[in-house]
């Protein structure tokens, strides 16, 4: 007769060793600062083409921001940023591994959202090493300043 008692999944053990902020987790979380660098641009692409068109009131130049939000180039610019974004995410995964972290959370996340990525993989570190939380809370630092930054402009 065998022994049929159940084991217990064990979880692995935190390891202060561990360093879970990598290089390209910083590089992934700094990244949109690039897409702030864009915010003068579309100003300047807003302004050129409500001057072009003659308009000097607010209406008008709200239609023309909304023609302008369209913009290729700037659409353009978010698409490439995505794709370094998930590029960056499977570098910091692989890394994470290498460094010896089990089971880092998964870098195809990163598909959802670069929010998705920053929470899940903080969470995952988080656990298993119990520091690395500081990139998410550069983002959100992030994140909310662009917020403030946008309704000023």
């Amino acid at each position: 007769m065998t022994d049929q008692t159940p084991t217990a999944l064990v979880a692995p053990e935190r390891s202060a060793a561990l360093k879970p902020n990598t290089v390209w987790i910083w590089i992934f979380v700094l990244l949109p600062l690039v897409q702030f660098a864009e915010v003068p641009l579309f100003v300047a692409n807003l302004f050129q083409r409500a001057a072009s068109a003659g308009l000097s009131n607010p209406a008008a130049a709200a239609r023309i921001y909304a023609s302008a939000s369209s913009n290729l180039v700037f659409d353009g610019i978010g698409f490439v940023l995505f794709g370094i974004l998930v590029l960056l995410a499977g570098l910091d995964f692989r890394a994470l591994r290498a460094g010896g972290v089990v089971r880092p959370f998964h870098w195809a996340w990163a598909f959802l959202g670069s929010i998705v990525y920053i929470i899940g993989r903080t969470v995952v570190v988080r656990r298993r090493t119990g520091s690395g939380v500081a990139p998410l809370w550069v983002y959100i630092g992030l994140i909310v300043g662009y917020l403030v930054a946008s309704f000023v402009i």
